[in-house]
């Protein structure tokens, strides 16, 4: 039987909603949170929730992926990150069931993806790709819902609810009935990741959510990740953004693990000035942390595959 969509409940014209149902805004149960830098306090971690081993991906015949092995656990934001061709966003297809790598598994609560179906899958994570491409036509709260409708949310109510949170969330909620193609790039962004959000699933995986965004919006989307789900999967370009709003780290080059571990641990000096031939400043803020500066170096790079920093 062919599928069929399902008509959402028109929105009312004079205003969406005209008054905002007393619900909670969509927040993961992480734990506590550093004041300082928002990030989950270091605490006994938990079993693997989003986990791959000893992946090997071909594509076209040529090796992609290497023996990737990556753990992301609840109530934490793990990166990706790696210079460009190093196979980050073919890992993270890998671990929302979009590619099926040569060996090596991929498991979500200790259940193989490659014994559940994509449908199984797409039901438990919320996926956000590099490029938010919509239909221009639909009105934002509609793009948003079909979030919640990927999620088989049963009911109007349901959803809208589902939506209102959603849009709340990110800060879009005056906008609910603007046509997407009346969005800025910042602004269509954040109707990726508050369609994410509506989905309600408890996992995430976003491949490079602040492409192609100027530094405020980057900023603004980072700070929106911990909202998205419980635990989260993202692939950056960005390092400092990384080490700002990530927990752990892991760093892809030429399609192997070249380092993996704590943010502070792994975006250090060490290991980025010879995978991305720069040099690396460590900057004091002022408020207890610091804060990467780069600058242009050319020196030959030393592999770092498979080593993690002390």
């Amino acid at each position: 039987m062919p599928f069929r969509a399902r008509r959402l409940r028109p929105l009312r014209r004079e205003g969406w909603p005209r008054r905002r149902p007393r619900v909670p805004l969509h927040r993961p149960a992480v734990g506590a949170l550093d004041a300082r830098t928002g990030r989950a306090q270091q605490a006994p971690r938990g079993p693997a929730v989003i986990s791959a081993s000893g992946l090997v991906v071909e594509l076209g015949g040529h090796p992609v992926l290497h023996g990737v092995d990556l753990a992301a656990r609840t109530g934490r934001v793990t990166g990706i990150v790696g210079p460009n061709g190093s196979g980050k966003s073919t890992l993270v297809r890998c671990l929302v069931g979009a590619h099926i790598p040569r060996s090596g598994t991929v498991a979500l609560d200790d259940t193989a993806l490659r014994r559940r179906s994509r449908r199984w899958a797409a039901e438990r994570i919320a996926f956000v790709g590099q490029h938010v491409d919509p239909d221009p036509s639909v009105r934002v709260s509609d793009e948003v819902a079909l979030g919640a409708l990927s999620a088989r949310v049963r009911g109007a109510a349901e959803t809208d609810r589902r939506v209102v949170n959603a849009l709340d969330a990110v800060g879009l909620l005056p906008h609910a009935r603007r046509r997407v193609a009346e969005l800025s790039g910042g602004e269509l962004q954040r109707v990726g990741l508050a369609r994410a959000i509506a989905h309600g699933a408890s996992h995430a995986v976003l491949d490079e959510p602040t492409n192609h965004l100027d530094i405020h919006h980057r900023l603004e989307i980072g700070a929106l990740l911990r909202r998205v789900a419980e635990t989260v999967v993202v692939v950056l370009h960005d390092l400092e953004l990384a080490a700002h709003v990530c927990d752990d780290v892991l760093v892809l080059d030429e399609g192997r693990v070249a380092a993996s571990g704590s943010a502070a641990d792994v975006l250090t000096a060490a290991v980025i000035d010879p995978l991305y031939r720069v040099r690396t400043l460590e900057l004091p803020t002022g408020e207890g942390d610091t804060a990467l500066a780069f600058r242009r170096h050319s020196p030959t790079a030393h592999p770092l595959h498979g080593k993690k920093p002390a």
